[in-house]
C-alpha cells in the first residue's frame, strides 16, 4: 500500500491533469454501471438481463438527448 501511495504521490506531480481525467472517466463509468445495477433491480421487468439494462442506459439514456 505505501509503493502505491508513493506512485500515486509521483504521477500526480508529473502528471496531475491526466490523473484528474483518468479520475473522471473511472468515476462516470462505475456511475453508470451502478445506475444500470439500480434500474435492473427496481423494474427486471423492464429490462429483462442486466446487460440490457447497461445497454439501454448507456445508449439510451445518455448517447440519445
Amino acid at each position: 500500500m505505501k509503493r502505491f501511495k508513493q506512485w500515486v504521490s509521483i504521477q500526480k506531480f508529473k502528471n496531475a491533469r491526466l490523473l484528474l481525467l483518468a479520475g473522471i472517466v473511472i468515476f462516470n463509468i462505475c456511475l453508470w454501471f451502478f445506475s444500470s445495477i439500480l434500474a435492473y433491480i427496481i423494474t427486471p421487468g423492464t429490462y429483462g438481463t442486466i446487460t440490457k439494462a447497461l445497454w439501454e442506459s448507456g445508449i439510451t439514456w445518455m448517447l440519445e438527448p
